[in-house]
């Protein structure tokens, strides 16, 4: 076989996702733990409860809203603790303060 007719042959076999360079784990967690998956339980109402806490200097009050969703997602959907905490921290918690901050200085 030449190399051109090597190269179409292997070609049927490869999916266009060979040689991932991301993190497996990363992507495992985003997997069993979305955004979109804890939304269902910090939802819009809880997101502006969020936002108005931060406005008027309210951060136990804030903690609260997401420790309260935190629990109910690892209870409901059996996760692992670790897992949903650091995603919080790591992912979530950052948008959420970002988006608290645009809100904040929107309404001032």
């Amino acid at each position: 076989l030449n190399i051109q007719e090597t190269k179409r042959n292997d070609e049927h076999f490869r999916t266009g996702y060979e040689g991932f360079e991301g993190s497996y784990y990363d992507l495992n967690s985003n997997l069993l733990f979305s955004k979109q998956l804890f939304e269902e339980y910090f939802g819009k109402q809880e997101q502006l409860s969020f936002k108005e806490y931060i406005k008027q200097d309210l951060l136990q009050e804030a903690v609260i809203l997401l420790k309260n969703a935190s629990e109910a997602v690892i209870k409901e959907k059996h996760l692992n603790r670790k897992l949903v905490l650091n995603k919080i921290l790591t992912d979530l918690l950052p948008q959420y303060l970002a988006e608290a901050a645009k809100y904040v200085k929107s309404n001032r």
